[in-house]
């Protein structure tokens, strides 16, 4: 597979992840706001359904990330892989639990303090991946930015 489709395949992933999550994020804050308990249960029945196209875009960011990365010993490809292994491990550990026993229980319409304190911690951890996915988006353009003038800057000197 060419680097050309590697960088487009990772950049699509990880938008796409960067849109889902976001999704589910102001979608949450918009039925807890304004929605009836029956919204709230379908919300989150709808969230527990597309985790899917979320782990799916992962883990084509993941793996296309990993490939471009190599053995770079570069500190901004260092920290971008350093920050997919969190957002991998809040995902698998934190968001995917909890909206399977969030969907559940809004099924239920047991809205309690358990509901609360998942909701909580699934917002806390939902902004958390959508933070570092926002600052791999930016270290992902610098080294675009970086790649483009040295290519730039090669051509200058092969016509010089």
């Amino acid at each position: 597979m060419s680097r050309t489709t590697l960088r487009r395949i990772h950049a699509g992933s990880s938008i796409t992840a960067m849109i889902v999550i976001a999704t589910f994020l102001l979608s949450t804050i918009g039925t807890e706001a304004w929605a009836t308990d029956d919204g709230i249960a379908a919300v989150k029945r709808w969230i527990a359904r597309l985790t899917a196209v979320l782990v799916a875009a992962m883990i084509g960011a993941a793996t296309s990330g990993q490939r471009l990365a190599g053995r770079s010993r570069n500190p901004l490809v260092r920290r971008k892989l350093k920050r997919m292994r969190a957002v991998g491990a809040i995902g698998l550990l934190v968001l995917i639990p909890c909206a399977v026993v969030l969907a559940r229980l809004a099924a239920g319409h047991e809205f309690g303090s358990l509901f609360v304190v998942l909701q909580s911690v699934e917002l806390v951890a939902g902004a958390t991946n959508l933070t570092l996915l926002t600052l791999n988006l930016r270290d992902g353009l610098a080294l675009r930015s970086r790649s483009r003038r040295s290519v730039s800057r090669s051509l200058a000197k092969e016509h010089s």
